[in-house]
């Protein structure tokens, strides 16, 4: 098993080349919970692991050539809750969504979809959801119980 150094560090370079597109010639700040990555990025080096300056190098390297800054800043454990739960927890089937090109014809066909009832911030389908959890930007908790808005509603229950 890596070290969870390393594998905070792997998440953030993973992130980087999945969201390339977006970020191209970008400054970029990443917030993280891991002091150590926070400080390999911002002093783009280190000197007591290898592997974390392997790690660290080849994240510095690419954004050399797609960003036009990286930066790193600490965010302290306790402000950082829901993305703490979610990675020490498997993703559940209620975080599964409907493909996007089927959605989208399924949009195409009924336009007028106001919310989506069984969604989270990860896999909403629409700007207004309901969510298992209480989130912030959820309309409302556990569609079960809550009262619907008037209009045409998606459901893409959890299995």
């Amino acid at each position: 098993m890596l070290n969870i150094n390393i594998l905070k560090l792997r998440a953030i370079w993973l992130d980087l080349k999945h969201f390339q597109t977006h970020l191209v010639n970008a400054l970029v700040l990443i917030r993280t919970d891991n002091i150590s990555a926070k400080t390999y990025i911002n002093k783009q080096r280190g000197s007591r692991s290898s592997s974390l300056h392997n790690e660290t190098t080849r994240i510095l390297q690419w954004a050399k050539t797609h960003l036009m800054s990286l930066s790193a800043e600490h965010i302290r454990g306790i402000s950082n809750c829901w993305a703490n739960w979610l990675s020490r927890h498997m993703i559940q089937v209620e975080e599964w969504s409907l493909d996007p090109d089927l959605f989208s014809q399924i949009l195409h066909r009924y336009p007028s979809l106001i919310v989506d009832l069984f969604a989270s911030p990860f896999n909403a389908q629409l700007p207004r959801f309901f969510s298992r959890f209480q989130t912030q930007s959820a309309e409302a908790t556990d569609a079960l119980v809550s009262p619907w808005p008037q209009g045409l509603l998606y459901a893409f229950p959890p299995l």
